[in-house]
């Protein structure tokens, strides 16, 4: 079972030892409702895993999922709606936070480095399901890709490291947290687009995140030592990088950088100081 199913399955499950007799049948409607989503989500999750790729079609899907033809329709509206699901926004959403929150990290600008790095090992980690299904999401539905649902919440989420270090003094009071939080995010989806359109491997997606992280917080550090550390970690990385990739690759993918970053999904955001 996936995790994404496990999610609507456990959400929608009655306690044990509760009384079923005395949920009004709107529940039990809204319990079947959830579940069919779910059945229609593994489904989904089945056929990308099997096949590599998300370009099944909606009667596969319903075939497979054991329902009517309409019913994915029904509860998703569109193909996209169902990748949208597979990829499980409101779970991810929660078990960034939480890990966010419980992180014990020195200082704030190592919490917004651990983060941006947590949202790499995120798609890694299930390589297989989330490439095809960000690949097929990107050209069909752009308003559907990673932290475009709740984008608000996601943007508080890269901006809690550096709340933290403003706080301790490691970047100046003036500098608007939230506007930094918006450029490294943005800087990450591009990343992460070059990596779901194969151009580059899961070790090049982690140093470039690394590297473009580190550069950035080097550039925003008020302490010395601060700039010192991310200007040595940006070298390390770079290192790295060099090592990984020849460096004529690096200058050939570099053409395309600046499109793919700037098709990528953005976040609108208002510039007006809150």
């Amino acid at each position: 079972m996936s995790r994404s199913t496990a999610g609507w399955l456990l959400y929608w499950s009655v306690p044990t030892g509760s009384n079923t007799r005395d949920l009004p049948n709107v529940s039990k409607r809204a319990q079947n409702k959830e579940r069919k989503k779910a059945q229609i989500i593994e489904a989904a999750t089945g056929l990308i895993l099997k096949h590599g790729h998300a370009d099944f079609t909606m009667p596969e899907l319903a075939e497979r999922a054991g329902v009517a033809l309409v019913t994915p329709y029904s509860y998703f509206q569109s193909k996209a709606g169902v990748l949208a699901a597979v990829l499980d926004p409101e779970h991810a959403l929660e078990a960034a936070a939480s890990r966010n929150g419980s992180a014990d990290h020195s200082d704030g600008l190592t919490k917004s480095m651990a983060f941006a790095m947590s949202r790499v090992e995120r798609y890694i980690s299930d390589a297989p399901l989330y490439r095809p299904v960000l690949s097929t999401l990107f050209k069909l539905a752009p308003g559907s890709a990673p932290e475009t649902q709740d984008a608000e919440d996601w943007l508080a989420l890269w901006e809690d490291g550096l709340k933290d270090a403003a706080v301790q003094g490691q970047i100046d009071t003036a500098m608007s947290t939230v506007l930094v939080a918006h450029t490294i995010r943005n800087a990450y989806l591009g990343l992460l687009q070059r990596w779901v359109t194969q151009q580059v491997t899961d070790q090049q997606f982690r140093l470039e995140t690394e590297a473009s992280v580190s550069m950035m917080l080097a550039g925003i550090a008020k302490k010395p030592a601060d700039r010192k550390h991310w200007h040595d970690q940006f070298i390390r990385t770079q290192a790295r990088m060099l090592d990984a990739n020849p460096l004529d690759n690096i200058a050939n993918a570099s053409i395309n950088a600046g499109a793919i970053v700037e098709s990528a999904p953005r976040l609108k955001y208002s510039y007006e100081t809150k």
